[in-house]
Parts: C-alpha cells; structure tokens; sequence
C-alpha cells in the first residue's frame, strides 16, 4: 500500500494530509491521521471481501477525510447525489465508529428509496458490528424490548433509536454468505418490512447475535376452565408476545386476524 504524507492548508491552519489508496486524511496530528488510515482501509478491504460495491467520491477519485473537534456528531458521511462529499470524525473515534462511516460508503449504492427511515442507521451500524465484533447497539434493542416498537413508524425524531434496531439486520449479516443481498433487500421499505417481520418471529423462538442468546420478555396469562376468550391488540410491525398457561384444559385454539400481512409464530 502505497501512502503519501504531505502537508496542506486548511481552514487557515497547517494539517497533515495523509493519502492511501482509497482516502485522504487530513488531521492537525500525524498519530491520529496514521491510525484513523489503518482503519479506514481495514474497513474498506472488509467490504470489498464481502462482495460490496462503493459508492463513488463526488470529487476526485479518493474520499476525503477530516479530524475535526469541532464537529456536531463522532462520526458523519455527508451524501452527495449518489456520491460522498466526505467523511468526518471527532478525534475520539474508535475502530467501530471508523467501521460505521466506512459502511455508509458501501451501503449507498443499494439504497432505492429518497426519504430517511430507521434502515438508514441501523444498516451502517450492524454492518460495523459484524465487521468489528463490537456489537453497542444491538444489546440496546433488546433491553429496551424495542421488539414492541414498530421502526417504521419512527421518525428522525428517534434517529439514536434507529441505531439500536441495527439488530435484526447484523442478525441476517452473521447467516449471509452475500452481503450484497441483504443490503439490497433492506434497500426498500416493502422487504425490509418482509425481513423484520420474519426476524421477529425467530426471535420469539430465541436468537443467537454476537455470540448472546436472547428471547423477548413474554407476558403471563392464566386461562380458567371453561371457554375463555382474549383479544389482545398487536399494532403492526411489532413483537407480541404471551406465555399462556392452561391447566386442565384439552385444547387451546390461537388465531390472528388483520388488514394486510398477518404472522404468527407459536
């Protein structure tokens, strides 16, 4: 790999400017601008093995990166049309964060859809958790039982919230041998929808994610002798989830009834 150090001006202040194959990094500090290469393209070379295509620099023919302290957020990818203006980091950034905005790069060639929704965070997010084995986010949806929350009824409002539903999907990255297919599927609302629906009814069986078991929190009903009747009310796009007891009884009839797509999984 073939790096060039030179030095450039910069918002008035002299920074390095630290070029790798696929990057520019400009930094006040060498050590940072040196380590934040080595993972940029790690991150790179991870997807690329995973059979991804990224989406072109809008200028040039490498990103260009900036350590900027003054920034709003840790990490961020301005998106261009089809296109990356650039990326920028906080200098605290960690190897995942690196993974994260990396996976911006990649996961904007399979987008289909002009408005924001949760796939948007939560994609980058579960594909730098897979790539890393640092899995911060994931955990949250499950403690916070986000399970019973549907994600496409969140807006951007909520938009640490999409992060945390990066679950479901590094779910289906650990099992894909094409990454490229799961980015694509996740790439439209009607098979997002699709494949959270069908991750939620394998998670009421319990999953395996990042070497953790999980299972929903499942709410206890006792049914007494006799016909019994409940009619429980499940909002689209959720997991609903019941552990019933029915002592002395002979048989327990489940039926589920609904506009559109009804799943369920016993």
């Amino acid at each position: 790999m073939r790096w060039l150090l030179v030095v450039a001006l910069l918002a008035a202040a002299t920074a390095y400017a630290l070029e790798t194959d696929h990057f520019i990094v400009y930094s006040d500090e060498s050590n940072l601008a040196t380590n934040l290469a080595n993972y940029l393209e790690e991150a790179y070379s991870f997807y690329v093995g995973k059979g991804l295509k990224p989406t072109p620099p809008c200028q040039g023919s490498k990103y260009p990166v900036y350590v900027d302290a003054s920034n709003s957020y840790a990490g961020d990818t301005e998106i261009g049309d089809r296109c990356i203006w650039r990326i920028v980091f906080k200098p605290g950034y960690t190897r995942r964060l690196v993974f994260h905005e990396v996976a911006h790069v990649f996961f904007e060639s399979y987008k289909h859809y002009a408005q924001d929704f949760w796939v948007d965070e939560a994609v980058p997010e579960a594909m730098a958790s897979v790539a890393t084995g640092v899995y911060y986010f994931p955990p949250m949806y499950f403690r916070e039982r986000l399970y019973r929350v549907n994600p496409f009824a969140l807006g951007a409002d909520r938009l640490y919230d999409w992060y945390k539903y990066s679950a479901p999907v590094a779910w289906y990255l650990e099992r894909a041998g094409n990454w490229a297919d799961v980015l694509t599927a996740f790439s439209t609302q009607q098979t997002a929808a699709s494949l959270y629906v069908r991750f939620l009814l394998e998670l009421n069986r319990g999953i395996t994610l990042g070497q953790t078991r999980y299972e929903p929190e499942r709410e206890a009903v006792e049914v007494a002798p006799g016909a019994v009747r409940k009619y429980p009310i499940c909002p689209a796009t959720r997991l609903f989830t019941q552990r019933v007891c029915a002592a002395g009884r002979r048989g327990l009839r489940i039926s589920a009834e609904g506009a559109g797509h009804v799943a369920l999984g016993v």
